[in-house]
């Protein structure tokens, strides 16, 4: 196993919970902390000293991805210029993506699915899904617009789940498709 000298506890988080994620992906939340700790390079006791408990690893987990997907967000939103709807299209740029969606993506999907089951992160989920929403509202789109493109991303973005992944030019057409929608409503960078 060897621990790696010189990380800082915030690369060691970092790598526990990558570390927690990657085995999640292939093996689902039944996985050991005896597991992790192995595939992260840490003794089990330094893993339980950053996360107590496997919720609060589940936790932390959801929590980095949500946060990831945010920061992505955001940041198309702040290279937009417009006003209207530019929060609304980053979300729609960056969720059909075909460089955002791939088997990265893909794997964080799916420890998202499995972690759901785990009642801490389920609150999480619908405390962003609620932040998402009351973020959208004030993004100057109507409602049923929004509603439409943001629906049609998120299932999208969920039928890689299904094995039914969307191929790259799909992907164009449909982010295409729906922000044409958008602009319909606000007018295109307005």
């Amino acid at each position: 196993m060897g621990r790696t000298a010189g990380r800082s506890a915030e690369q060691t988080r970092g790598a526990i919970i990558a570390a927690a994620a990657g085995l999640i992906a292939r093996r689902g939340v039944r996985v050991s902390l005896e597991a992790v700790a192995e595939a992260a390079g840490v003794s089990k006791g330094g893993l339980v000293y950053h996360f107590p408990s496997k919720n609060d690893l589940f936790l932390a987990i959801a929590r980095s991805f949500c946060d990831g997907f945010r920061d992505l967000v955001l940041a198309r939103a702040g290279d937009d210029p417009g006003e209207r709807g530019r929060l609304t299209r980053a979300y729609v740029d960056v969720s059909l993506d075909p460089d955002v969606v791939t088997g990265e993506h893909r794997d964080r999907l799916l420890v998202i699915g499995q972690l759901m089951s785990i009642p801490v992160v389920a609150d999480l989920a619908a405390e962003d899904a609620r932040r998402w929403s009351d973020d959208l509202a004030r993004d100057g789109v109507s409602p049923d617009v929004q509603r439409i493109v943001v629906a049609a991303s998120d299932g999208a973005e969920g039928a890689l789940l299904w094995g039914a992944a969307p191929d790259a030019e799909t992907l164009m057409r449909l982010r295409a498709g729906l922000l044409a929608l958008l602009d319909g409503d606000v007018g295109p960078g307005r």
